[in-house]
């Protein structure tokens, strides 16, 4: 028995079921009457082909790409069979098998430019022949519709081809022409009085702003300008979804830039819209963004639980998507200090890019940056075959998306991070030259956390160096962080606090030195109790290596020093526990090596 070909109405009515909307919600949406919506699905009416792209674009952001795919194929099969003689006729079988190799929605591009060609030339016969009959006004009339119809369709094609190749070069990082490209579409857009498509290009600008990212352009400046500008288009349609990741991507500016504070609001604001009109896409995004501003904020755990959020609404069958909601789960567990888990993730990711790359479809991005978060994290682990892999992770980062991206974000963090791992293998001046570059990289962009973490490494890098002015250069560089301190670079204060103690400590300073790993555990709590735990047990090794290098009594008088400023001090109910446990572990700490010279002097 053959199987009925379902109609457009009822293959509409079904995915828009299964995407949960009234009729009422999705005309709204696509700004026309509940009624129109019904009138499709019982075939009584047929959309243009502005109305089917627009609920095609609705429908995508709650259902697969390739659910959609029936819908424009009972849509351009009904207005093939309207073509006559197309068994028949050389010409239509020579465009019915170039269609055939189109996907449904590029067939419908192709059919609508064959519908306008054919309103030409049968707007160019009809004024021939008034033309022939001297009924010149009215001939007259015709040209000039003719014209019309000719610039028109020139324009369509115009916008269409530039909107297209930007978005390719966009994504193979090709920035600048990525920028003409819509530049042009901007243009054409606005001549065609085509809102939507200008609001799109101008996120097409901002996008290749924003890869750019290079802080002495005014790169950043102007992407957030362009999206601005699309938020206020699109609120000027009514397009809530569009407003939505506008301001989403307003708000990944200012994380570019380093400041979550102002990156909250805009990002609160798009999760909001997205949750009212059951955005799924935008919302799960939003998650995602708003994690990376907690974690610069140092609330790590609610990072990871909004990282968790975001992978459990990634749609399951598009892998692009899940893969780089797992990278930045990944990341948002090693930020946490949660190694194997994020392990797991980084893994699961590569594993899903396997896929997407035998599909034949490029990862190469989301790769880089997977790659970038297992080399930090292998990184961390100090074993030789640990630093081999992290080099090994770096290399691959490098290899498919930092070695062609400007002077931007990725570039800056790129160099800081391989500056790091010259270092873990003991090649200073190599590191210095990648952290030095990588700071004034930072420092163009206006990002002054990634700034602090770069100069960090780099008095590391002094420390362990311990050349002539190499203890200078550590005073130096704390300086110039502790002058562009803005209250959110704590994490890194304590660090370089913690390297000027130890400084102090070879220089002779006890007292200087008890005074900065004070200071340092305090700027550690200030960030979160991560950054304190993490800092007290830095000390704790560091006392072993006073006890040992200097001596037993200078590493007592840190230990005093220590317990004596926290007993002072006062702390939040939430820090408390943290704070007991460090002083309990430095009191046990000081009692071990005051018996320890004790046993000695006997």
């Amino acid at each position: 028995m053959t199987e009925t070909k379902k109609s457009f109405g009822e293959i509409l009515r079904e995915l828009r079921k299964a995407a949960d909307l009234t009729q009422e919600k999705l005309g709204e949406i696509i700004c026309v009457h509940g009624s129109v919506i019904s009138r499709f699905e019982k075939n009584r009416k047929e959309p243009s082909l502005q109305t089917l792209r627009k609920l095609t674009e609705v429908l995508e952001q709650y259902l697969p790409s390739e659910a959609l795919n029936p819908l424009w194929d009972s849509a351009s099969h009904s207005r093939w069979n309207n073509l006559e003689g197309v068994e028949t006729d050389p010409v239509l079988l020579f465009v019915k098998g170039a269609s055939e190799s189109c996907t449904p929605r590029e067939r419908e591009i192709l059919y609508s430019d064959i519908r306008t060609i054919v309103e030409i030339d049968r707007t160019h016969f009809l004024a021939k022949k008034l033309s022939s009959q001297n009924k010149w006004t009215l001939a007259s009339k015709r040209f000039k519709e003719l014209r019309k119809l000719f610039d028109l369709q020139s324009l369509q094609m115009r916008l269409r081809h530039n909107l297209d190749a930007g978005d390719c070069f966009l994504r193979d990082g090709l920035l600048g022409e990525a920028l003409i490209r819509f530049g042009f579409a901007h243009i054409t857009a606005m001549q065609l009085h085509d809102h939507r498509s200008e609001g799109i290009a101008l996120i097409g600008m901002g996008d290749a702003h924003r890869s750019r990212g290079g802080g002495k352009g005014g790169d950043w400046e102007v992407a957030f300008e362009y999206y601005e500008g699309a938020e206020n288009v699109f609120k000027e349609l009514s397009s809530p979804t569009k407003e939505a990741d506008c301001l989403r991507k307003k708000g990944c500016i200012q994380l570019y830039r380093g400041r979550p504070i102002e990156a909250a609001p805009l990002l609160e604001a798009s999760l909001a819209i997205c949750k009212n009109n059951d955005y799924k896409k935008g919302e799960y995004k939003a998650f995602q963004h708003m994690a990376w501003a907690y974690s610069i904020l140092g609330d790590w755990y609610k990072a990871v639980s909004l990282c968790e959020d975001a992978l459990g609404m990634a749609p399951e069958g598009d892998l692009w998507e899940r893969t780089k909601a797992l990278r930045y789960l990944g990341d948002a567990h090693r930020i946490a200090r949660e190694d194997q888990k994020a392990l797991d993730a980084y893994t699961e990711a590569l594993e899903i890019i396997e896929k997407i790359e035998a599909e034949g479809k490029g990862a190469s991005f989301v790769y880089g940056l997977v790659q970038l978060g297992l080399g930090r994290l292998y990184l961390r682990r100090k074993e030789t075959k640990y630093v081999s892999q992290a080099k090994e992770c770096f290399s691959n980062a490098q290899e498919k998306v930092y070695s062609r991206l400007g002077e931007g974000f990725r570039t800056a963090e790129y160099l800081g991070e391989a500056g790091r791992l010259m270092l873990a293998f003991g090649l200073f001046e190599e590191a210095e030259t990648h952290l030095r570059l990588a700071s004034k990289l930072f420092e163009s962009l206006g990002n002054i956390f990634h700034y602090a973490n770069a100069m960090a490494v780099l008095c590391s890098l002094y420390y362990e160096r311990g050349q002539n002015g190499d203890f200078d250069r550590v005073y130096e560089a704390a300086k110039k962080v502790s002058d562009v301190d803005n209250e959110l670079i704590n994490y890194h204060l304590a660090k370089i606090e913690f390297i000027v103690g130890k400084v102090q400590i070879r220089q002779g300073g006890t007292l200087a030195s008890a005074n900065s790993f004070c200071s340092s555990s305090e700027k550690a709590l200030g960030f979160n109790v991560g950054s304190f735990v993490e800092n007290k047990d830095d000390l704790i090794g560091e006392l072993e290596h006073i006890k040992l290098d200097v001596s037993p009594e200078v590493a007592l008088q840190i230990c005093d020093a220590y317990t004596n400023f926290w007993d002072k001090m006062e702390v939040g109910p939430e820090k408390q526990h943290a704070v007991k446990d460090a002083l309990e572990q430095i009191r046990n700490k000081g009692e071990a090596i005051k018996a320890l010279g004790q046993l000695e002097n006997i």
